[in-house]
C-alpha cells in the first residue's frame, strides 16, 4: 500500500515518491501467438517452397486450437503436394494464398519447405489512452500520500514491445494531436478500426497531484525521459528535470 520507491534526502526525510507501471497487453495476445506459431511450425515441416498467408476478411482470424492445426496442416500438406502451382488452399475454415510477384512464387524463408506468414497476434491501433488509465488510477492511489509528506510524486511508466506504445505515442496524447498508428505484419489479414474526431482529439491532462511522468524505454539501453506536468501542485526536483527530451 506504498509506493513502489521512496526518494530520501542525505537526513532520510522522503523527498519524491515513485510508483512504477508497464502497459501490457492483453492476457490472450500470447495464447494467440502461440497458436499461430505453433501452425507456422507445422506448416514448416510440408515440403514445398512456397510462402503462405490468411486471406483478409472483415473480422480478426481465430486462431486454431493445436488439435484444428494438426488437421490444417495435414490438409494443405496433401494440397500443395497435390498441386504445389496452386493460388489458394481453403482447410477447415481458413483460406491460405500463396503470395506470388511476377516471376512466381515468392521464395520461402526456408528453402524448400514452405513458409506461412501467420497473423502477428497484435496488429490493430496503437493507443496510449490504457497507459494514461492506468497512471491516473496510481496518482488517485497515493495523492494523499503525497500531501502528507508535501513531496513530488512521479510515475515511471513503460510498454511492453507488444503494444508498440512509445514516447511518441504519450507526446501525442499529451499534446491531443491528431494521430492514428497501427502495428501489424504481412502475415495479418485483419487489423480493425479506429474513428477519431479530428476537432477534438483524444488528448491526456495529467492530473494536479502527478508531479511528471517518467518514460522508460523498452529497449537497450533503457533510457529515462521525464515529462514533467506544468500544471502540478508540486514540481519534481531539477535533477529529473533535467531528463526531458525536445518533444517532437
Amino acid at each position: 500500500m506504498t509506493p513502489d520507491w521512496t526518494v530520501l534526502s542525505p537526513d532520510g526525510n522522503p523527498v519524491m515518491f515513485v510508483e512504477v507501471h508497464t502497459d501490457q497487453p492483453p492476457r490472450e495476445t500470447f495464447a494467440r501467438q502461440r497458436a499461430w506459431k505453433a501452425l507456422e511450425q507445422r506448416i514448416a515441416k510440408i515440403p514445398v517452397g512456397v510462402v503462405l498467408v490468411l486471406k483478409a476478411g472483415n473480422m480478426p482470424p481465430t486462431a486454431p486450437d493445436a488439435g484444428t492445426a494438426k488437421k490444417v496442416a495435414q490438409e494443405v500438406r496433401r494440397r500443395l503436394l497435390q498441386s504445389p502451382s496452386t493460388s489458394s488452399v481453403t482447410a477447415y475454415g481458413y483460406t491460405f494464398l500463396v503470395l506470388a510477384d511476377r516471376f512466381g512464387p515468392i521464395a520461402s524463408q526456408n528453402g524448400l519447405l514452405a513458409q506461412f506468414a501467420g497473423p502477428s497476434g497484435v496488429a490493430g491501433p496503437v493507443d496510449a489512452a490504457r497507459l494514461a488509465r492506468a497512471v491516473n488510477d496510481k496518482v488517485r492511489k497515493y495523492a494523499a500520500l503525497a500531501d502528507r509528506y508535501d513531496v513530488p510524486l512521479v510515475v515511471a511508466a513503460g510498454a511492453h514491445r507488444f503494444t508498440a506504445v512509445d514516447l511518441d505515442d504519450v507526446d501525442g496524447l499529451i499534446a491531443g494531436e491528431r494521430t492514428i498508428s497501427f502495428q501489424f505484419n504481412i502475415g495479418d489479414a485483419f487489423i480493425g478500426a479506429q474513428k477519431i474526431n479530428l476537432a477534438h482529439p483524444p488528448q491526456w491532462i495529467m492530473p494536479a497531484d502527478l508531479s511528471a511522468l517518467l518514460w522508460i524505454d523498452n529497449q537497450p539501453p533503457f533510457a529515462a525521459t521525464a515529462r514533467p506536468n506544468a500544471q502540478a501542485r508540486r514540481v519534481v526536483p531539477d535533477s529529473l528535470a533535467e531528463l526531458v527530451s525536445p518533444s517532437p
